[in-house]
């Protein structure tokens, strides 16, 4: 074949070294990085803070709900804003709001004593303000990505993009403790406002090209919804996240009972730990099997090695063979709830993609409630040994009736274009 100059050329797909060094890409990753290990180590700052306050676990848990609880709430108003306005504007307006409520706190424990349940309330606020950032910059984090590679690049860049997820769950609770512990509550709130404030200032410096949106669009979230249950197939996949999400809580909720059932009481941070450490480990599977499978079957299979992982777990006696199960099942949930981000995105329509991502973290964070008074109740009920069963139980089932409903849909969208 002769070459011609003319002919256009197909340019390599970048590298994940290349990737996250690009100068759009690049610095979203490194920002997406610190803000979310901000957001860990805030969760433990603010729990640690009131519970020595207070001395109550219940205002400790409150204070923990107040931070997660504007996601129920904000998120999908936040991809409705990244459809009509872009992405960059809920991801800076977020990162402003956590370093608010962050500086902020920090500014009033400085001024004055932590003591009591009246100091539930300054703490009760900030968490609120931080958990409406958060829940206005994680929707856009997630949509933005397909704005930034090519379609080449997009599994690829998926990965990535949840590499920062799975390090912020490992590094940052740790890392909060540990600077709470050494330099006490102001500097370790300084630090996490620091951080947030270097994050957003990152955000600023990405350039996102403009979205296909016509004037008239319809941005409202309601369209969104109603395109989502019409293509079923986005719909199924979104079912698979949240039976993730599900699948996965018994490894935060229920780790000092599955710690305690090895004989290992005060182990409980050791499992959330190993769980984590699967979750890197995840990334890496992910970008191993991406090319040689769907990313619909990726997700199935990484359900069904989730199950395997959580009903073994409960006939376990040693702690370091729960310690294995946990990192695998930790690389099952990453690598599976990339699959399906990936399936979504490659799915979906550019126009609608950051309410119906604003639904995919509604779907992983939002069933996390119900399914942790779930499992709770069950072990509490009947035995650690029936919540991890019925969990592994659920996870197989949603699996393969995922498979079948996708199919079918696929068969019924194939059988209407021809007849078409």
């Amino acid at each position: 074949m002769i070459y011609n100059e003319a002919m256009p050329q197909v340019r390599p797909s970048r590298t994940s070294t290349q990737l996250i060094l690009d100068r759009d890409f690049g610095t979203l990753f490194w920002g997406k990085i610190g803000s979310l290990i901000a957001t860990w180590a805030f969760t433990i700052i603010l729990v640690t803070v009131t519970y020595d306050a207070t001395g109550s676990a219940k205002w400790s848990g409150v204070v923990s709900a107040a931070l997660m609880a504007p996601q129920l709430v904000v998120t999908l108003g936040s991809g409705s804003l990244s459809d009509s306005r872009g992405e960059r504007l809920p991801i800076i307006l977020g990162g402003i709001l956590c370093s608010i409520g962050a500086l902020t706190l920090s500014f009033w424990l400085f001024l004055a004593d932590v003591e009591g349940e009246e100091a539930v309330v300054p703490l009760l606020v900030c968490a609120v303000v931080s958990g409406c950032g958060v829940a206005l910059f994680s929707p856009a984090l997630q949509s933005v990505v397909t704005r930034l590679v090519r379609p080449d690049e997009l599994s690829t860049a998926v990965s990535l993009n949840f590499f920062p997820t799975a390090l912020a769950r490992t590094v940052g609770p740790a890392g909060g403790a540990l600077v709470l512990a050494w330099f006490g509550a102001i500097p370790s709130v300084l630090v996490v406002g620091i951080i947030y404030v270097l994050s957003t200032a990152a955000f600023i410096m990405v350039r996102v090209p403009p979205s296909d949106r016509k004037d008239g669009d319809d941005v409202r979230v309601w369209s969104a919804i109603r395109y989502v249950v019409r293509d079923r197939v986005i719909l199924y996949y979104l079912v698979g996240v949240a039976a993730i999400g599900a699948g996965a809580e018994p490894a935060i909720t229920l780790a000092p009972a599955i710690a305690s059932s090895v004989d290992h009481h005060g182990s409980a941070g050791w499992v959330v730990a190993a769980f984590g450490a699967g979750g890197l480990l995840g990334v890496l599977v992910h970008r191993t099997v991406q090319n040689r499978v769907a990313p619909n079957v990726e997700g199935y299979a990484a359900m069904t090695i989730l199950a395997v992982m959580m009903a073994l777990a409960s006939f376990s006696e040693r702690l370091d063979a729960l310690l294995v199960l946990m990192v695998v099942a930790g690389c099952s949930m990453v690598v599976g709830i990339t699959a399906f981000s990936v399936a979504v995105q490659q799915r979906c329509s550019s126009a609608m993609l950051g309410r119906v991502m604003a639904m995919w973290v509604l779907a992983f964070a939002g069933v996390r409630p119900l399914a942790a008074l779930t499992i709770g109740f069950v072990t509490e009920q009947l035995s650690l040994m029936a919540a991890l069963l019925g969990t592994g139980a659920m996870l197989v089932l949603t699996a393969l009736a995922l498979a079948a409903a996708v199919a079918r849909a696929r068969k019924r969208r194939v059988a209407v274009s021809v007849a078409a």
